[in-house]
């Protein structure tokens, strides 16, 4: 009698349907937006961590990007593959893109879905601040690695491995249409909400193999956004927004180094200075353009020590130029630096500091006119006479005098010098 039983249990476990997926869970809602990078990386890992701990039923990115670093790329996708949440992929709203990173990400969620008036793919790597030729070694070596990674994802998901590495060697990028025909992607759906009713039921199939079903109408959704500090890091990843940050920084010290005391310029350019040096974390820094700026900087100032007659500062300003314009050169056009934007700060903080260069350089050859120094030359009245010492009174005060010849008292007199406080004066 036992065994019967035990029996018949254990073939009710094997024909009984899948059993739901965390169906009482919320479903955590995110969204993928801009490029691909560091902070979006972390970011992402920081959401997946949450809809564990949560106990999530789903965890969906809406997603629009261009691409972006390689390694932000990899991370991402360990974090969806290391996820107990089943993780969804949107590319959506209609008129959004996955592109080169964006294809990865989306590839190696458990749902890849599309909004209609969208496009996928465009996934050949690119090397930044190279020419990205077909016979660059080290080109091939990460294009024969990122193929080989969308083939396993693909193999895994039972996804079309053949159109996933095309898309990676030859950057092919498709429609929703095409990429739902050829098995890239798993459902297309006019925005989320529609998204959601249809996975309403579907069997979800994990990475490891593992197939649920997902049960999802009428679960909480929870919106998961950034932090202030991610929002603070994304603003100055963008490349033209760190340039910025990096003029107003040196522009400040600058100001500070030809006029001691200031003190607001150089607070100014010292915390515009840390921003930039966080945003070169982020940003794909080249370190030539750094090296240039540098110089153009170092002649500015040593125009302040040798007279070029303008040649140094000629110099810097071409260098600061150029340096600005190689700073950054990202994997994908939102990662660079736009020289519509480029040109006119760089030509800008060059002109400032040629300005204040010239001026302190002609500063130092004015007359002075503080202090015994700037009585010399001045017109004074002599009190008495003066032969060869007597009483003057110069730039409103009375001083003790010499002449080398007599002068009557009444006459005009200029200050030759000053010795053991008595003017030494001539006849005006």
């Amino acid at each position: 009698m036992t065994s019967r039983f035990l029996v018949a249990l254990a073939a009710a476990a094997l024909i009984a349907p899948a059993a739901p997926l965390r169906a009482s869970g919320p479903i955590v809602l995110d969204e993928i937006r801009g490029p691909i990078q560091v902070v979006v990386a972390g970011h992402v890992a920081r959401v997946v961590a949450h809809a564990d701990a949560e106990g999530a039923s789903l965890l969906v990115f809406s997603m629009d990007t261009p691409g972006g670093d390689v390694g932000s790329t990899r991370d991402i996708i360990q974090s969806i593959l290391a996820s107990r949440t089943p993780v969804v992929v949107f590319v959506g709203p209609s008129g959004s893109r996955a592109a080169s990173a964006g294809f990865y990400i989306a590839f190696a969620a458990d749902v890849a879905a599309m909004a209609p008036g969208t496009q996928i793919g465009a996934a050949h790597p690119v090397t930044p601040f190279g020419q990205n030729t077909k016979d660059d070694i080290m080109l091939q070596k990460v294009e024969n690695d990122l193929a080989a990674q969308a083939r396993t994802i693909a193999q895994n998901r039972k996804r079309n491995a053949d159109l996933a590495e095309k898309i990676v060697r030859d950057s092919v990028s498709v429609t929703e249409t095409e990429a739902l025909d050829q098995h890239l992607i798993d459902y297309v759906a006019h925005d989320l909400d529609a998204l959601l009713r249809t996975l309403d039921g579907k069997t979800i199939r994990r990475f490891d193999g593992a197939e649920s079903v997902a049960r999802k109408v009428g679960a909480p959704r929870e919106p998961f956004g950034l932090t202030r500090r991610e929002r603070l890091l994304g603003a100055i990843a963008d490349p033209n927004v760190a340039i910025v940050l990096l003029v107003v920084g040196l522009l400040g010290l600058y100001v500070e180094f030809t006029h001691p005391g200031v003190i607001a310029p150089g607070i100014i350019g010292g915390a515009s200075l840390f921003l930039f040096a966080l945003a070169t974390q982020i940003l794909p820094l080249n370190l030539l353009g750094l090296i240039l700026i540098g110089i153009g900087i170092g002649l500015f100032v040593l125009e302040i020590k040798v007279a070029s007659f303008g040649l140094l500062t000629a110099g810097g300003v071409f260098s600061v130029t150029l340096g600005f314009l190689i700073l950054f050169d990202g994997p994908v056009p939102e990662m660079r630096v736009q020289r519509a934007v480029v040109l006119p700060i760089a030509l800008t903080l060059a002109g400032i500091m040629a300005f204040l260069t010239y001026r302190t350089v002609s500063s130092r050859r004015w007359k002075v006119t503080t202090g015994q120094e700037g009585l010399v030359g001045e017109i004074g009245t002599a009190l008495t006479d003066v032969g060869p010492s007597g009483r003057v009174f110069v730039h409103g005060e009375y001083w003790s005098a010499r002449a080398a010849e007599p002068i009557a008292a009444g006459s005009q007199v200029r200050v030759r010098g000053i010795s053991d406080m008595v003017v030494e004066v001539e006849r005006a």
